[in-house]
């Protein structure tokens, strides 16, 4: 008799590690649970396998406390009973790069692997949302295809169960997405038999030994509205329904062979399958019927018409999701690309630390954890870990920094200029370097290097203070005393200098530089004072722009494109009525809040480096909201503007002085009337929609969170008529949105601060708090009431495509080392002593390059890095523009997938949002010292 439906059961945990509970809490419980596992394979060797919530990691944090157990969970993995992999944690796919993304999947897959299988469906149950290009991240890791839950409407997913998904560069993969109920679709019937909270009857026994026809029943019973909802949309699948038996940190529960053996002699008209997603995911893609009726869908998954997506969790705990970002570019574009250079000059490329470092940093990238909607005890944990991770790294680089230095001939105050693309080009360097003279000249060979400075620190010992030059107007005349390096050095006499100050001095330059490769350039202290013009001017400007201040408002005039931009930037405030979740208005005062009411302007100008320096101070309107009076507050805000070549640079501090308030940065581009914005995501530029018909619906539907136009983005935002573009760069702020009268301003969040993790019945989400709905649950630190920077930059182009390429490089910061003894706490790990464990060579040249690729000047390069088997080198690239682009080069070996497996098929071209691999063969380009 054929059965009209098959109902895969799958018993499972969704392990949030943290939450409203530090992980040291959930480790308690994973402990509990994995030895429940162990015990219960050890009683009975047929006990139904349990899918560990697609995660590797929970196997190191059990091992942290049981090492000698490996062998035990080895036996277990290998058996399919215990299901781990691929991802190392369950990743958030818009606050992180792309390759994060690829690395949480490389460590949890690999690791995984070696402890018997990896798990082979990109199984993401509880995520919020899933960017545009996933599919082809997922289809690059020998994965079957992607179960996912939220961010789906009808119409994204075309009414059915399973599709073919659509990435930004044309590969479509296999979806199956766990419709309107997620991963906790089937757990109700379990729970009202199995946990006394969840049912109604005062005697609730498991115990399928003796009663599996009576939990068949029950069971049965509850499931049935759930089926008749999946049923609807189960063509897509030939009839085959996925039902997830799991939910938050539930533990693994015994003897459902016996209850679905039972449940299948109770229903004779389905087939009720005991399964795991792996398992169910191939009877999916191995079935010709489902394949070739499947649908294509294309975009990405942030709607939250049957479960909240959290679109403005982007803004949350904005000082997490900008350490993250660091991290994130201190791995991959300097630690890794600096230690394969070092491995060619015969030192050791530190995998150990690296592997540690990126452990710590995708373990804080879990949807809650990188989110921010935690406990401020949960946040402060996350925060800790990264600084673990940002510690590992930076003493690291500084290490291999100092180790090539040693072989070199470099006299005092030379300085060491890493160029770590694969390309030679003109690079754009800001660097700070220490002298005890304020005055000093950069060269090259003996030529003058022509340098701009932003910004010059005096570091006064006599009276203990710093003071900055560009806001301090005294010249004073520093005494300057013997320098160190006259004297034997150890490794505490450079606390006790004599000298009364030293300068620490931000220049901008451009030079030449090899590709994949360093060279060396010299910095002469002066005599002289320094050119730097202090001016209580209003305006600066240089060959390409000017700027200035008129009747308190900010304009631009652009002086290659002759337009004028009114109104070019402003910052605005509104009250913050959300959570760590969203951000939402009050529902009575949805207007911006803030007045400016003191502006200063100060400027600078040296050389080709303008700099204006605004500090303005803004009140608040007569408004009460949570016993806050806004009236009674007032917030300082200083604006650092640099006119920069063709690039603007915008630096803000601001000490947050204010409780449930979310702050924008405004750019008028005169871009006006457009369909799209685009913005960088997961190795992709992504064209939006600035106006979603679903906001016209949502209401009406009853959507559970308001699909508002927040939008993300990882470097760059941008809008086009397609003859020019008005893009900005960002550096950890990940959130746009495109407003004004002709949807012409680019919206910048900078920060939101929130009391609590969760609110209820916000405006732009009703209901029940998310979170925590028991009580309402205080997160004071998540006002961030404290110092916080921020760093943006504005850049004006007919050459579209360029303006991804010089986001990345803008995002990444100079890479250089000044030997130097005048200030030893620069670097992190610079006042250690090293050890006599110097590089096996002779001697380095004041010049090298290692790789000159120039096919790749129009990609954008993710990272070079040693292979996981530690066999060759890789390099990883995608492609921004619109055009096809041929990428042959004798530098560019096998090609690679993303889990770094040599592919049958090496193709040396690649399409429009593709990323790609290859293994990259170095060659050594000396230039004589």
């Amino acid at each position: 008799m054929k059965k009209n439906l098959k109902i895969y059961l799958v018993p499972h945990t969704h392990w949030d590690k943290e939450w409203y509970f530090i992980k040291d809490v959930s480790d308690v419980y994973l402990v509990d649970n994995m030895k429940n596992i162990l015990n219960s394979h050890k009683a009975n060797k047929d006990e139904a396998q349990f899918c560990w919530d697609g995660q590797y990691s929970i196997i190191d944090d059990y091992l942290k406390f049981f090492p000698d157990q490996k062998s035990k969970l080895k036996k277990l993995v290998e058996q399919k009973k215990l299901i781990i992999g691929p991802w190392y944690t369950q990743p958030d796919t818009f606050n992180t790069l792309g390759e994060s993304i690829v690395r949480n999947l490389l460590v949890g897959t690999k690791l995984a692997q070696e402890l018997g299988h990896s798990m082979q469906v990109a199984y993401l149950p509880d995520t919020f949302g899933f960017n545009s290009n996933l599919p082809q991240i997922i289809s690059k890791t020998n994965n079957l295809g992607i179960i996912n839950w939220r961010g789906a409407d009808d119409e994204l997913v075309k009414h059915n169960l399973f599709n073919l998904w659509e990435a930004d560069d044309g590969t479509k993969y296999p979806t199956y997405n766990l419709f309107r109920h997620g991963y906790y679709t089937g757990v109700g019937g379990l729970l009202k038999q199995y946990h006394k909270n969840w049912s109604k009857d005062d005697e609730v026994n498991w115990d399928p030994d003796q009663f599996a026809s009576k939990h068949a029943q029950v069971y049965l019973d509850w499931v049935k509205s759930e089926v008749e909802i999946l049923e609807a949309r189960a063509a897509s699948t030939n009839n085959r329904i996925l039902i997830p038996i799991g939910s938050d940190q539930m533990p693994m529960v015994k003897g459902w062979k016996k209850v679905i053996a039972a449940m299948n002699e109770i229903d004779p008209e389905n087939e009720y399958i005991l399964s795991d997603f792996e398992s169910f995911f191939a009877d999916l893609v191995n079935d010709p019927e489902v394949m070739q009726k499947a649908q294509t869908i294309k975009g990405q998954f942030r709607y939250g018409k049957y479960a909240r997506a959290h679109k403005t969790i982007t803004s949350s705990r904005y000082d997490i999701k900008k350490l993250s970002r660091e991290v994130e570019n201190l791995i991959y574009k300097e630690l890794e690309p600096l230690a394969v250079m070092y491995k060619e000059f015969k030192g050791e490329y530190p995998s150990e630390i690296i592997l540690e470092a990126t452990k710590l940093l995708v373990s804080c990238h879990a949807h809650d954890s990188l989110g921010g909607c935690n406990t401020d005890e949960t946040n402060r944990a996350i925060i800790a870990r990264l600084e673990s991770a940002q510690g590992l790294v930076e003493g690291q680089i500084t290490l291999i920094k100092k180790r090539i230095m040693e072989k070199m001939k470099l006299n005092q105050n030379d300085i060491l200029l890493f160029n770590l693309e694969p390309y030679a080009f003109e690079k754009e360097f800001c660097i700070k370097v220490n002298t005890r003279k304020q005055s000093f000249a950069l060269k090259e060979n003996q030529q003058n290097i022509n340098f701009g400075i932003s910004k010059q620190l005096f570091f006064d010992n006599d009276n203990f203070k710093i003071v900055d030059s560009s806001t301090d107007f005294i010249n004073k005349e520093q005494k300057v005393y013997s320098n160190l390096a006259e004297k034997d050095l150890n490794a505490t006499n450079f606390l006790l200098e004599e000298a009364t100050g030293r300068f620490q001095t931000t220049v901008n330059f451009k030079l030449a530089m090899p590709g994949f490769g360093y060279k060396v350039i010299s910095l002469t202290e002066l005599e002289q004072p320094t050119n730097i013009v202090n001016q209580k001017e209003t305006y600066i400007e240089n060959e390409f722009f000017k700027i200035w201040v008129e009747a308190n408002e900010i304009k631009l005039f652009d002086k290659k494109r002759n337009q004028t931009y009114s109104n070019f930037l402003e910052l605005e405030a509104h009250i913050d009525a959300g959570d760590t979740y969203d951000f939402s208005p009050p529902k009575e005062h949805q207007e911006k809040i803030n007045q400016l009411t003191d502006l200063k302007i100060l400027t600078q100008v040296h050389n080709n480096i303008k700099v204006m320096n605004l500090n303005l101070v803004y009140n608040f309107s007569d408004i009460t909201y949570n016993e806050i009076n806004y009236q009674t507050k007032s917030q300082a805000i200083n604006l650092h503007i640099v006119l920069n070549q063709e690039k603007i640079d915008y630096n803000l501090e601001i000490a947050n002085q204010v409780e449930n308030i979310r702050w924008r940065i405004i750019f008028n581009s005169e871009i006006k009337n457009q369909s799209n914005s685009f913005a960088d995501q997961a190795y992709a530029i992504v064209a939006r929609k600035i106006n979603d018909e679903h906001t016209k619906t949502a209401l009406s539907e009853k959507w559970v969170d308001y699909p508002i136009e927040i939008e993300a983005c990882e470097s760059l935002v941008y809008l086009t008529d397609n003859k020019t573009a008005f893009g900005v760069f960002t550096k950890g702020t990940n959130e746009y949105q495109i407003i004004g009268a002709n949807q012409e301003k680019i919206a910048i969040t900078l920060f939101r601060g929130v009391s609590r993790i969760g609110n209820r019945d916000l405006l732009y989400r009703g209901g029940r708090a998310s979170g925590i709905n028991d009580y309402p649950h205080p997160t004071p630190e998540s006002n961030l009431l404290k110092k916080l920077e921020f760093s943006l930059s504005t850049y004006v182009s007919e050459d579209i495509f360029k303006l991804n390429v010089l986001s990345k490089l803008n995002a990444t910061p100079s890479v250089y080392y000044q030997k130097q003894t005048i200030n030893q706490f620069q670097w992190k790990g610079d006042t250690f002593v090293q050890s006599q464990n110097s590089l096996k060579i002779k001697k380095l040249p004041n010049e090298i390059s290692f790789a000159n690729i120039l096919a790749l000047k129009n990609l954008v390069v993710t990272t070079i890095k040693q292979t996981w088997d530690k066999k060759n080198n890789l390099i990883r690239f995608y492609n921004p523009t619109s055009k096809v682009l041929k990428i042959e080069s004798n530098a560019l070996g096998a090609e690679l997938n993303l889990l770094e497996e040599v592919q049958s098929n090496s193709i040396y071209e690649i399409n429009p949002n593709e990323v790609k691999t290859f293994v990259l063969k170095l060659t050594h380009e000396k230039k004589s010292s």
